[in-house]
């Protein structure tokens, strides 16, 4: 059409033809550059439309060169450089290295911190045993009225025994080492079976299997106590060193079972007051008393009943249900008087 400009004439196809070998001439790539340029040059040479184009985007890109200044400092951005694809595969595998190392330095701090994996805490009512199996494979066996809170971590395992008494059974695992805590002290095994009976400040130890570092406090009077031998610890230092333990006494309880040999009445009467709920009083006149005999734990009131007829004491209850151990009176002159007997009712 007269009067329209050369530019004016080209199709929408030629006009993006030119720009991108414009484009590609300004790449940054000084080959693709000098293709890119010579194709040009060979796609207007002899058409003056084209060429007038090429000038005006020459023109444009003149333009837009010496303004360039002034535009980066008004709206700054980060422009990205060409890369090879080997320039792409070290920044990928530098990318690959960085993240292999966070997550390594994740791990190590993770394993340091020794995170909690399980934890519970486990407890008995008065008269009552449970066993608990643990996710490690380990067991718990507590004894009436006992209290152990458990945790497990990545690599180690831990339970306090804060009242009572109870049984582990440790499973065996060499990156996870065990310790018991009860009041001051410390019980630290690998694996193995072994039982604890906490009394105020007293900690009494009994192995069954194996062998246990015991440590009553102080963390320098430390002793190995071996499978069949008990040592005990009281506020904090060792007032009984591992010595041949009775095991079948030690392990009674769990057949429900109390078992005394030649033991002192207050000494039985304290294991006895742990199966029932109100209290069992014994008069230190009658205190040292001896004992022998196995009594069920599930029924303590029969101890109780069984006493008068095996030693010079009466039993007085009080309506709370406490009972109250005294000296027996004594018969008046020329009374018969029967022979006391040691209690050995039968199981």
């Amino acid at each position: 059409m007269k009067g329209m400009p050369a530019t004016e004439s080209l199709s929408p196809s030629e006009r993006e033809h030119a720009d991108a070998l414009v484009a590609r001439a300004h790449c940054g790539n000084p080959k693709a550059e000098g293709a890119a340029a010579a194709a040009l040059v060979r796609w207007a040479s002899g058409h003056a439309a084209r060429e007038a184009y090429v000038r005006s985007l020459d023109a444009a890109s003149s333009l837009m060169e010496r303004a360039a200044p002034a535009l980066r400092a008004r709206y700054p951005r980060q422009v990205a450089a060409h890369r090879s694809p080997m320039s792409s595969f070290r920044g990928l595998a530098l990318h690959a290295g960085i993240a292999c190392t966070i997550v390594a330095v994740v791990a190590c701090l993770v394993w340091w911190s020794d995170p909690v994996v399980e934890g519970r805490t486990l407890e008995t009512a008065t008269g009552e045993h449970r066993r608990i199996v643990l996710a490690d494979g380990s067991s718990i066996t507590l004894n009436s009225h006992s209290r152990v809170e458990v945790q497990l971590r990545l690599r180690s395992r831990s339970a306090t025994l804060h009242e009572g008494e109870a049984l582990f059974e440790v499973a065996s695992s060499a990156h996870r080492p065990w310790t018991t805590l009860a009041g001051s002290a410390r019980v630290s095994v690998l694996g193995t079976v072994f039982n604890v009976r906490r009394h105020g400040e007293s900690v009494r130890l009994t192995v069954f299997e194996g062998r246990v570092a015991f440590d009553p406090g102080s963390g320098v009077d430390v002793v190995l106590v071996e499978a069949g031998q008990a040592a005990e610890s009281r506020g904090g230092s060792l007032v009984s060193r591992p010595a041949a333990a009775n095991l079948a006494r030690a392990g009674a309880w769990r057949e429900q079972r109390m078992v005394f040999e030649d033991t002192p009445l207050a000494e039985a009467m304290a294991e006895a007051g742990r199966y029932r709920r109100a209290a069992i009083r014994v008069d230190p006149q009658v205190a040292g008393l001896r004992i022998t005999g196995a009594f069920p734990t599930t029924d303590p009131e029969r101890l109780l009943a069984l006493l008068p007829d095996a030693l010079p004491v009466t039993v007085l209850r009080s309506t709370d249900g406490s009972v109250d151990i005294r000296p027996r009176a004594p018969e008046p002159a020329g009374a018969f008087q029967p022979p006391v007997a040691t209690a050995r009712p039968r199981t």
